[in-house]
């Protein structure tokens, strides 16, 4: 099958219709190409790869999704979405699974999540946006350990897919003030 499928058509059920707000993103249209997985930039630290998280989704295993570090170390950059031939949102399946875990208290007990967590926000906050090769760097620095894709990286920066030099600053004062706004709610 390849291309978006017929939208006039509703989806089959399935398990992932049951939880609030999944299945209007289409997780029942999943049949596991692996493409959002293949395409995923941190794959190779998460517990539970993308693919694997949208079958256990229309199995109705979202307890044992919730309780893994993948849904925290998701970055949102959209690739798996993207790459999906289906049109299956998986990034936001997997953000709305991460504000269920949220929701319940549920934090994932691999300190390489926090420590990834911290690098990433201070990428953003620092040029408005997320610099990869800074981020790893932050990320292996606060995780005490090189990050595990090392070679890859290098073969990325000698084909000009990572840059040695920061993108430009762009919108800091907005980002800046979202931080804040985020901090004042506690979050």
């Amino acid at each position: 099958m390849t291309g978006n499928p017929d939208r006039s058509q509703p989806p089959l059920s399935s398990a992932a219709d049951s939880v609030p707000g999944i299945g209007a993103l289409g997780a029942s249209l999943c049949f596991s190409c692996h493409k959002c997985s293949s395409g995923c930039p941190v794959v190779e630290d998460m517990d539970i790869a993308p693919h694997q998280i949208m079958a256990m989704v229309g199995a109705g295993l979202e307890g044992e999704v919730l309780g893994s570090s993948a849904i925290w170390l998701c970055t949102g950059c959209q690739t798996c979405t993207t790459r999906c031939p289906n049109g299956v949102d998986v990034a936001s399946v997997i953000e709305a699974l991460k504000q269920q875990a949220a929701a319940a208290g549920i934090r994932a007990g691999d300190r390489r999540v926090a420590a990834f967590h911290r690098a990433f926000l201070a990428s953003v906050r620092a040029r408005g946006r997320v610099h990869e090769l800074a981020l790893m760097a932050r990320y292996a620095a606060k995780a005490r350990r090189p990050p595990e894709g090392l070679r890859l990286g290098v073969k990325m920066l000698r084909k000009g897919k990572l840059s040695l030099l920061p993108p430009r600053k762009t919108a800091t004062q907005e980002i800046r003030q979202l931080f804040e706004e985020a901090k004042g709610e506690g979050r």
